[in-house]
């Protein structure tokens, strides 16, 4: 048996954010908060999304003081401020980082306001206020997950609550809102979806519905996110990618990660690497081991990804995805070694100690076992030229 979360109202294409007016009209006061970060508001994104609503500025209350890779206490402070007014709706306007604040502070006054309890699966007990999801970038999928990703300062880790209650009500995907965006956060944010469809269709947790939104999702980018970086203003690769973003949302919500995501966590917090780049740079070597154990799984990615395999042995076939992961990478401007990203080539193994030591909620749903020793020899790979 196989249960599939995903969010009950989903409104999505060019001009879809023309919803939000008849969503907020929907809730009796129509009180809202709307949880956001100042690049949004400075580019004019929320201008544009209040004018949507058919409201003016202070018909909101604004929270945009989220920064990249909140920490627990950003998400209890946004928290504490719906806990402090009778909001009717949360709106959550961004990337990956709005939107799980967002998540979080929607549930936790409703659950004793505090981060730490609620770590883990499964550990949120009532609901919360009823949230709507607005993405901004192609590629996170925070969207469509029932995953909100915390830095823990303490620990020097990123921790997670997955919980159903933490899916929104209403998410509304415009690709009209990512035009514009610079084509380095295309890239990266695009290369944050890939990754999520190649790890959720060849997870260990895996099954076949998520696999078919890791397929699509996987084709889907092959095909849009080099024009998306090209030519920022081209609508359908934009909607292409924007479709990409959310299926991949719902592949790892129901599927799951693994090793790439976990091996590039000290890229992201250590190292200050945005964090699809991270991810980006680890996929490559780290399906080049997962692939010794799983050929048939692998050359279906590489021919997900566009490359011809019909005539290859699965050994040759599954290694086109190694390769076809690098060739789309290079496309868009983003290197998949290490020491073109500013890491010295002494500092590699002990990156790889810490991504093990720091990867282990991910590692059991990866398709491979691994070893400090596997990770070491990831890292050595994925070093220099």
């Amino acid at each position: 048996m196989y249960t599939i979360l995903t969010p009950p109202q989903i409104d999505i294409g060019s001009g879809s954010l023309t919803s939000l007016k008849g969503i907020i009209a929907s809730y009796e006061t129509g009180r809202v908060l709307i949880v956001t970060d100042k690049g949004i508001r400075q580019a004019g994104i929320l201008d544009r999304v209040i004018k949507a609503a058919g409201k003016n500025t202070k018909d909101f209350d604004i929270f945009d003081r989220v920064l990249p890779n909140p920490d627990i206490p950003a998400m209890e402070a946004c928290g504490q401020v719906v806990e402090s007014n009778d909001y009717d709706l949360v709106i959550g306007l961004g990337g990956g980082s709005p939107m799980d604040v967002a998540k979080a502070a929607s549930v936790l006054p409703a659950n004793g306001g505090k981060i730490s309890p609620l770590l883990g699966r499964g550990m949120i007990k009532r609901p919360g206020v009823p949230l709507c999801l607005i993405p901004t970038t192609s590629g996170t999928g925070s969207e469509a997950t029932q995953a909100i990703v915390v830095d823990d300062l303490e620990s020097g880790t990123k921790k997670a609550i997955w919980d159903r209650h933490v899916i929104p009500q209403v998410v509304i995907v415009d690709p009209d809102l990512a035009i514009g965006m610079p084509a380095s956060l295309t890239a990266d944010t695009g290369l944050d979806a890939l990754v999520h469809g190649i790890e959720a269709y060849t997870a260990r947790t895996t099954n076949p519905v998520v696999q078919a939104y890791a397929r699509e999702c996987i084709e889907l980018i092959a095909r849009h996110l080099p024009r998306a970086v090209k030519d920022g203003s081209d609508l359908e690769a934009r909607s292409g990618m924007s479709l990409a973003a959310i299926l991949g949302g719902f592949a790892i919500s129901n599927g799951g990660l693994g090793a790439i995501h976990g091996l590039a966590y000290p890229l992201d917090t250590v190292k200050h690497i945005p964090h699809g780049r991270s991810v980006a740079i680890m996929a490559p070597w780290v399906v080049d081991f997962n692939r010794v154990d799983n050929e048939e799984t692998y050359a279906r990615i590489a021919r997900f990804l566009g490359k011809d395999v019909d005539n290859l042995d699965s050994r040759a076939a599954s290694q086109k995805a190694v390769s076809g992961i690098i060739d789309l990478m290079e496309s868009v401007g983003v290197s998949p070694y290490l020491t073109e990203h500013g890491i010295q080539s002494a500092e590699v193994d002990g990156l790889a100690k810490e991504a093990f030591r720091v990867s282990q909620r991910l590692l059991p749903s990866n398709p491979r076992n691994m070893t400090e020793e596997d990770a070491v020899g990831i890292y050595r790979a994925a070093a220099t030229r």
